[in-house]
Parts: structure tokens; sequence; C-alpha cells
């Protein structure tokens, strides 16, 4: 076995210990291990099977499971808004969910909607359980996404709109603190970008305590009316699904919030990677002329005087 690889992130003892106790969190991971012993979708990679020690497989194992259990609450949150938005809109054909909800309430939705969407597999843990850990810090989205769930870790398991399952999750704040370790300490991200990550992060945060907001308002409010009729555009993801179910009857002509925020996302993230790129190089070209610079004091000082 060659030099061994280990998750980006440290659980403290006591944040082990809380979770050890955690019977919620304790079923979790034993349904992720049936999961694991169910099918090959969950197994290690060749690479990391290769490169991990015994002790480190089983560490990712343990963040992998944090990681959805984290995500869980958030699951939920979309879910249930989803459900409302296709009641509210149940009677108006071609009308996309995001426009049930208004403001910020609107922007979260979206952004939910297309982060669960994009990063599938990642948020349903679909594959190795190391590969699923690094990937938290492949993108700043998804960076994001953890970010948020470990800002919202004590407002979600407390919301009308969980279920009885995920109120009794642990407070997974402890993470907060271990994410920002390892984005700081990553080569590609560096402590720089840390505070603009965390910033974003606090935003989207508030915009979905409005989603949460509007969805209990319409549940208790006289808005919200039973369909008599199929809604045109229904919309569920559950954490125990693979896929998204999308059914749509009729097709708006004007781009969607939805198509519009996705490219928002892509423009937002390439702009974030350009800087990283640039900053990359203006680093190896500094390192560059300043070897150069030695080289060639050095021959100077090789050169013998006439």
């Amino acid at each position: 076995m060659s030099t061994d690889t280990a998750s980006p992130f440290e659980v403290t003892a006591e944040a082990a210990a809380q979770l050890k106790h955690n019977e919620t969190f304790q079923n979790v991971r034993k349904r992720m291990k049936r999961k694991d012993n169910a099918t090959d979708l969950c197994s290690f990679c060749p690479f990391h099977t290769d490169e991990c020690s015994e002790q480190a497989l089983a560490t990712f194992r343990f963040h992998r499971d944090i990681i959805y259990a984290l995500l869980l609450p958030l699951f939920e949150v979309h879910d249930r808004a989803t459900q409302t938005a296709t009641r509210v809109l149940g009677r108006r054909k071609g009308v996309e969910p995001e426009r049930a909800f208004r403001g910020e309430a609107r922007d979260a939705f979206t952004w939910l909607h297309c982060i669960l969407t994009e990063e599938q597999d990642f948020c349903l843990a679909e594959g190795c359980p190391a590969c699923i850990v690094s990937h938290v810090l492949s993108s700043e989205p998804t960076i994001r996404l953890v970010t948020v769930a470990c800002l919202l870790c004590d407002l979600l398991p407390e919301a009308e709109l969980c279920e009885v399952q995920t109120m009794n999750l642990p407070n997974f704040v402890f993470w907060l603190e271990t994410m920002e370790k390892a984005v700081c300490d990553d080569p590609l991200w560096g402590d720089l970008f840390w505070p603009a990550i965390e910033h974003r992060a606090k935003c989207l945060s508030l915009q979905i305590k409005h989603l949460i907001i509007q969805c209990v308002e319409f549940r208790t409010g006289a808005d919200l009316q039973k369909p008599s009729i199929k809604p045109s555009c229904a919309v569920t993801m559950r954490p125990d699904k693979r896929a998204y179910c999308m059914h749509v009857q009729n097709i708006p002509v004007q781009p969607s919030a939805l198509a519009r925020r996705q490219l928002h996302m892509v423009l937002e993230e390439q702009e974030l990677a350009s800087t990283v790129l640039v900053s990359y190089w203006g680093s190896m070209c500094r390192a560059d002329r300043r070897r150069k610079m030695i080289s060639s004091i050095d021959r100077a000082y090789e050169t013998p005087t006439t």
C-alpha cells in the first residue's frame, strides 16, 4: 500500500462522542451501512481502496454519513416547498414552481433546485464514500451547500416543514469549523477565499429562512387551496429516491428563473475559478522570477574575476 490518503476534514473527539450517542444519527449510519452492503454503487473506488488504510476508509464512511445527515433537512425543505408550490399553482399551466414564492424565498428555492439537481449523486451519497467526501471541496457551490446546512442546522430540525426523522438530528455546528479549516488548508482555495464563501452562505441561509416562512404562511393562510385538477407542474425530490420526477405539460415561452439561476451559478463559479487561476499563475511567475534571479546571482559569484 502506498502513502495513505486521508479525509480533508477533522472531527474532534467531543463531537464524535456526541454523534455516537445520538440515536437519530446512528439510525442514519445503520441505513447507510445497509445500503453499502446491498449495492456496489456505494463501494470504495479502486483508487481509494488501494491508497487508503482500513482506518482511513472507516473515517471516510463516518464523514460521508455526517455530510448526508447534514443535508437531510435541506431535502425536506425543498420537498415541502415544492409540494406547497405545486398546490398553490395547481390551476396555472406552464408556470414554474418557483413563481409561487416571492423575493428572496424564490431565489432560495431556485438555488436549492439547481444544486440538488446538478449534484444529485453527491447529495444522495451515491458512489465511493471517499470521493463523496472529497467532492465537498471540488467546487464553490458544494462548499456553500454544506456551509449553509451547517448555518441552518439549529433551525431546520425545529421547522414545521421537517419530518420526524430529521427533528432529532444532532447539532452539526461543529462541522462549520471543520469546513473552514479544510477550505483554508486546501491548496486550491486557501484562507483568502473562505470569507467570501462564508458570506455567500450566510446570505443564502437567510433566503432559505424566508422560504420556510412563506411555506408556513401558505400552509396556514387562505392562499393555500387544494387544487381540483392535476397540477401542471409537479416536482418532487426525496432523500431516498435517486432522481427527480418532473412533469411539465406546457413549456413557457420566457426563460424561467431556474434557467437564469443556473446560468448565474455557472458564471459565478467561472469567475471564482478564474480568480484562483490568476492568483496561482501570479505566484508561479513570481517564484520563477525569483528562481532566475537567484540563479543569475549564483552564476555571477561563480564567474572568476580577471
